[in-house]
């Protein structure tokens, strides 16, 4: 599936606000390059649908017991099929109902955004890695929510949005993202990823899982950048990075947050750089993020059009509407901010919509000043969930 986007003004003119002067930067926006990988499945059809056997544990091919064929069809979309060293991939996992008839308590787990067992192997190599989701507290209640809801004919889903870094930035010395780095040609080289994901299974009550496999292209990041992240890595203190609880990561405190000299100044206040950082992304966080607007407008104009951009642009429009005066001003940035996360594929929209929404109660116990507007901006968001607007 090719890439989809609204087309956007190649040049954003920003209007920088200082106390009592004004300037003007120009940052040039070009979309990240890359195709989304579309796979969809039908239970009893495709082999990729198993089953566990609770008598060996083990997965088998999933049979439909039923007459007609089985009502989910379940999609699979990951967003981009190529990435330079360090980039972000979007995953965005739903189920349709292809029957007549309206399905009872299908569970939406779309709240949880985790992804468990999903793992990348090397060309050529026995090598794996498995991504682990990273939490905001050492808490076991922050998992996420389901519900269970009717889905009617022809409705879908959105069950699952994740993403993977390749790698995260605590992860970028370890083995396996050494011997990638060191080896990865000009044109760049396949990486195997495998995307485990799930649907139910109406006829006992369980679950079919689904493995979908694709090459992700990775290509050498340019030297500035590769600098860049190799800086970030040096200049975190290990306390700084989470640790390792079984199948989780967790801040090393009980709760993640960053060293006041981290924190962003928009006004007369300041906050903590999570309020627009999303979790488990530290290209760049504390203690490396810029602290003001502008210093968030120029590392995004120096970056290369890739994910890793567009994390910096995520805060960045952010901060542009935070900081921007009530009135027209306000309403620019919104839009602009709003504009861009439609313009985005699925999975990479799916997974930012959920950042932002998911900020809603810290805004309004950390940030009070910040937070009207921040219901505001929400609102203009729930008009284009992801949720409703699923391919």
């Amino acid at each position: 599936m090719k890439r989809l986007y609204l087309m956007l003004s190649a040049l954003s003119v920003l209007t920088v606000l200082g106390c009592g002067s004004e300037k003007t930067v120009s940052i040039e926006y070009v979309p990240t390059p890359g195709e989304t990988a579309a796979f969809v499945y039908t239970p009893g059809v495709d082999s990729e649908c198993k089953v566990l056997n609770r008598e060996t544990r083990e997965l088998e091919p999933f049979v439909n017991s039923g007459d007609a064929p089985y009502p989910i069809r379940h999609s699979v979309e990951i967003f981009p099929k190529e990435i330079y060293f360090g980039d972000t991939v979007y995953v965005v996992t739903t189920d349709e109902n292809v029957s007549s008839e309206t399905l009872k308590s299908i569970t939406d787990f779309s709240d949880t955004s985790i992804n468990e067992n999903s793992c990348a192997h090397l060309a050529n190599s026995i090598k794996e890695y498995t991504w682990i989701p990273e939490f905001q507290t050492k808490a076991y209640h922050c998992r996420g929510l389901s519900q269970n809801l009717d889905l009617l004919p022809g409705k879908k889903i959105l069950q699952k949005r994740f993403y993977m870094e390749f790698p995260p930035l605590e992860d970028k010395e370890t083995l396996i993202w050494i011997e990638l780095e060191n080896s990865i040609p000009p044109e760049g080289t396949l990486l195997s990823l495998r995307i485990s994901s799930a649907l139910h299974n109406l006829q006992n009550g369980s679950f079919i899982f689904v493995d979908t496999t694709v090459d992700i292209l990775v290509k050498p990041r340019p030297e500035t950048e590769k600098a860049l992240l190799d800086a970030w890595y040096q200049n975190t203190p290990e306390k700084t990075f989470p640790e390792v609880d079984g199948n989780r990561k967790i801040p090393n405190e009980m709760d993640l947050h960053a060293n006041k000299k981290s924190w962003i100044k928009i006004g007369w206040h300041s906050y903590d750089p999570w309020l627009f950082v999303r979790i488990g992304n530290r290209k760049p966080c504390d203690p490396n993020n810029p602290t003001t607007l502008d210093g968030w407008r120029k590392l995004e104009a120096s970056l290369t059009p890739s994910t890793m951009r567009d994390e910096v642009r995520l805060v960045r429009l952010q901060l542009e509407y935070y900081s921007a005066e009530p009135g027209v001003k306000s309403d620019l940035a919104k839009k602009e901010l709003v504009q861009w996360i439609k313009s985005l594929p699925t999975p990479q929209r799916a997974v930012y919509f959920a950042f932002l929404q998911s900020k809603r109660n810290s805004f309004r116990h950390n940030a009070p000043a910040l937070s009207k507007k921040n219901y505001e901006l929400l609102d203009a968001l729930y008009d284009e969930s992801p949720v409703s607007k699923t391919p």
